[in-house]
């Protein structure tokens, strides 16, 4: 139902009730964002088009898991038209490197393909907001490659380091008016930048099976791109995958009883 109704949003747009809530600025994204040049961002039942591109991504592993390919290419083309840019990158990374895992190198601990994915997440990152304009020139009728949102993402950045350098970052100075749309800076503002590495140590070290490191993997990418701390329906399709039992856990249950 969920994959029919963002179907029918895309096609034929939002209902009158969905454009009353949209434009009465209840929500944390404004109209503009959920128009980008006409085209229409779906979010089906859920509550932004970021946690619909997350279910997309959970579904599709769900189906990968399941060697389902046509639940597969439905899913991974609803991502792509879901238009949620951090999330495709976050899962794009993830794919790459559950796929070096398999055929590449299988005996590799998921905490350490972890901190590759971080890694890599980040280079794209920075990356995707310096050569901007060059991505949106490919397709500028297109929500993926609107050059805006990368500029944005450059200037913020910019704003956060000249604001905040003379404390060396070893100080709290989150502000409620400021909005990063990056989890990473986010964190540093309320927990300072001493106690990222410690989060990201211990995350990383926890990382012992591959529904942990989808689900990590996916939050540490897309933590780029958003507040990821503040959406509870984000966090939560996250958190299923995170802590779901491995295949064989509750028969193994059965056999020690």
């Amino acid at each position: 139902m969920i994959i029919l109704y963002a179907i029918y949003q895309k096609v034929f747009g939002y209902t009158f009730v969905e454009l009353n809530w949209i434009r009465a600025g209840i929500g944390a994204v404004g109209e503009e964002g959920y128009f980008i040049r006409d085209d229409v961002r779906p979010l089906s039942f859920l509550a932004g088009t970021p946690e619909l591109s997350l279910f997309f991504c959970v579904y599709f592993y769900y189906f990968l898991l399941s060697k389902n390919k046509l639940g597969m290419l439905l899913s991974f083309t609803m991502l792509v038209i879901s238009g949620s840019r951090g999330v495709l990158v976050a899962f794009l990374v993830l794919i790459f490197f559950l796929w070096v895992k398999k055929y590449l190198f299988p005996r590799t601990r998921y905490s350490v393909l972890l901190f590759y994915t971080l890694v890599c997440n980040g280079l794209s990152y920075f990356t995707f907001t310096l050569i901007g304009p060059l991505i949106a020139a490919l397709a500028p009728g297109q929500r993926l490659f609107v050059f805006g949102t990368f500029n944005a993402r450059v200037e913020t950045l910019i704003e956060f380091f000249i604001s905040n350098y003379h404390s060396y970052f070893l100080l709290p100075f989150a502000d409620p008016e400021k909005v990063y749309d990056n989890a990473y800076l986010t964190f540093i503002s309320i927990f300072t930048i001493t106690l990222l590495p410690l989060f990201l140590y211990y995350l990383i070290k926890n990382c012992q099976s591959e529904k942990f490191f989808v689900g990590a993997s996916l939050a540490l990418g897309y933590s780029f791109y958003a507040d990821l701390f503040y959406s509870y329906y984000a966090m939560f399709f996250i958190f299923v995958v995170m802590f779901s039992q491995e295949k064989g856990y509750r028969s193994l249950l059965w056999k020690t009883a």
